[in-house]
């Protein structure tokens, strides 16, 4: 029989569920607990009998996952920050805090200078790493809940300004970008994905139709719905790398200079994407948003046409 004291976390079955619990008081075989649900604000208590006990964590437990049980004690809660109210699940340095509490008040001042700060207030929960980026936001169910931004942060450095960024742009999606809007990122996201999905045998193809020819509107009426938009890329990498716009290039072909140094030699190119935005973005519209906005709100340089639609789409949302 596992044995318990005061203040210790213990894993409990309760319904036939393992829960992770903070031990109040032992009388003989039962045990009155706190159930810890991950939440600050819920206090729920709870009587298991001592055979029930699954294990017993000790008074400060490890954090991670044990008998099918998350183990993230809740520790203590820092009110009316600049965000709103950070709850700690995990134990951090001084030095980490001081990290933390420096990109919330970026944060926060970068919201209120770009008239975004009526998401706000919010909740922030730090919590334990649990694989790579796996920072959340999770949005308010009504008028009397807040959202909650997760924070996960593998270190305490400057990447946590970006990922908090990266989440409170998914509240401004689902809380105040309009609709009209989300319509454009679905789009763009989408010309984006597709570029990425090109082989790098279609830029060969086109460019050897390109060496064919010398009128660039020529080429391009001959090319079928598929190619056209990946001949408008390249035709673009090369005005955005190299300076030479359509007529440029139709002269070079006119003399017939090679352009092959000047083409596009993979489809990761196209997009202008490399090095800044993560694989990430390219998982779904949600996400490529979220990216373009924490690249914006961080000074990263962005392309042409993400940068014009991320500053409509900030321009809608201070409107709203």
């Amino acid at each position: 029989m596992v044995t318990c004291e005061k203040d210790d976390y213990i894993v409990a079955k309760i319904d036939n569920k393992p829960m992770l619990l903070k031990v109040l008081d032992v009388e003989a075989t039962l045990i009155t607990c706190l159930v810890d649900k991950g939440l600050p604000h819920v206090k729920d208590k709870a009587a298991v009998e001592q055979e029930s006990v699954v294990a017993n964590l000790g008074k400060k437990p490890c954090y991670g996952n044990a008998f099918k049980c998350d183990i993230e004690p809740y520790w203590k809660t820092v009110p009316e920050k600049p965000l709103g109210s950070i709850h700690f699940f995990k134990r951090i340095k001084k030095v980490e805090w001081a990290v933390l509490l420096d990109a919330v008040t970026c944060a926060h001042n970068w919201l209120v200078e770009n008239h975004l700060d009526h998401i706000l207030p919010i909740e922030i929960h730090v919590r334990p790493a649990k694989g790579k980026d796996s920072t959340t936001w999770k949005t308010a169910k009504d008028e009397d809940s807040l959202s909650i931004l997760s924070l996960r942060p593998q270190e305490f450095d400057d990447e946590i300004l970006g990922l908090i960024f990266r989440e409170l742009a998914s509240g401004l999606y689902d809380l105040v970008l309009p609709s009209r809007f989300k319509a454009s990122w679905i789009e763009l996201y989408h010309s984006y994905v597709a570029l990425m999905a090109v082989q790098n045998e279609t830029l060969e193809y086109l460019l050897e139709k390109t060496v064919d020819q010398t009128s660039i509107k020529g080429i391009r009426r001959d090319l079928d719905e598929n190619e056209a938009p990946v001949f408008d890329a390249c035709i673009s990498y090369v005005k955005s790398h190299h300076n030479l716009g359509p007529k440029h290039i139709e002269v070079l072909l006119e003399q017939e200079h090679s352009i092959e140094d000047l083409w596009p030699k993979t489809t990761i190119h196209l997009t202008d994407m490399e090095p800044n935005i993560s694989e990430r973005a390219l998982k779904s519209p949600e996400f490529f948003w979220a990216e373009a906005f924490r690249m914006y709100a961080t000074g990263i340089s962005l392309p042409k046409k993400i940068h014009q639609l991320i500053e409509k789409s900030i321009s809608m949302c201070k409107e709203h």
